[in-house]
């Protein structure tokens, strides 16, 4: 009887053991997709503001080149 109980009880601790080990790697891996969330949303947000400021820029060069053109022009035409 006192084989059984201590082969349960030895059985139940190793469980917790096994439980506490997954629980942390669980809790690792939380932490882990939080911070590679936050890494693709702001990488994103990265990309979509240098999208707006590559149009913006396109669009003053193409101002800039017309400007240019006006100027070369003589006055008389």
């Amino acid at each position: 009887m006192g084989e059984m109980l201590t082969y349960i009880f030895s059985s139940l601790r190793s469980s917790e053991k096994r439980l506490d080990v997954v629980t942390r790697a669980v809790s690792k891996q939380r932490s882990f997709n939080k911070q590679l969330t936050i890494f693709a949303v702001m990488t994103t947000a990265n990309l979509v503001v240098m999208k707006i400021e590559q149009k913006d820029q396109a669009l003053r060069i193409r101002k800039l080149e017309k400007e240019i053109e006006e100027l070369k022009r003589p006055e008389g035409e």
